[in-house]
């Protein structure tokens, strides 16, 4: 019976990532509606992109290094789809094949902090501190704060150095009390032109994944 469950799960695994991998490409993001502000200026993150295009990005956020994301990596390989891995600093320092792996597949590389830190529980210049140590290691542009959580000030000096991308669909893989069908179905459901689809590679979220 766990034999017969295993593949169920796999199954809908590679179903969840093969309906959004055929369409996946980069897309040129648009800001987003809802407007981070502080003295008087706006620092819009990217919330989508184009919502015209047929096109979606699949956006992974790395934070344990696990056998999981060697699992994602071959369904996009088979796929001929590139994603976005938002990678923690310190586990491109404990797993750095997997991480050079990520770069020589041909998938980019954004800065998801070195500690995975809520900024809302940060001071300005710990939260700068923890996402250049991870930048140090990660050389790239683009950075999604952990669980959404920034402050107006913390994005807008952010803002100076990386493009502020956050997502419009969630697929909630993480959330132990939805099933992988109803994990399927948040995302199909939701999906649009231009889309920025979340995952996560952590191991409650691969039964959903």
């Amino acid at each position: 019976m766990k034999k017969i469950e295993k593949r169920i799960v796999n199954s809908v695994s590679a179903v969840i990532l093969c309906i959004i991998a055929v369409a996946i490409t980069a897309v040129c993001f648009l800001k987003g509606d809802v407007a981070l502000k502080t003295d008087g200026k706006s620092y819009a993150p990217y919330y989508n992109g184009n919502r015209n295009s047929r096109k979606v990005a699949i956006m992974i956020n790395v934070y344990e290094g696990s056998d999981v994301v060697k699992e994602m990596l071959a369904v996009l390989k088979d796929k001929g789809a590139k994603a976005t891995f938002f990678c923690l600093g310190k586990n491109a320092e404990m797993h750095p094949e997997l991480f050079q792996r990520i770069v020589a597949e041909g998938h980019r590389i954004g800065n998801h902090t070195y500690s995975h830190q809520k900024g809302w529980r940060m001071s300005l210049e710990g939260y700068l501190e923890d996402v250049e140590f991870a930048n140090n290691l990660l050389h790239t542009d683009l950075f999604r704060p952990p669980y959404g959580q920034i402050t107006p000030t913390q994005a807008r000096r952010l803002s100076e150095h990386y493009n502020l991308i956050m997502w419009d669909v969630l697929s909630q893989d993480y959330n132990r009390r939805i099933s992988p069908r109803l994990c399927l179905r948040n995302v199909t459901k939701h999906v649009k032109g231009g889309s920025i689809v979340v995952f996560h590679d952590s191991l409650k979220s691969y039964r959903n994944m």
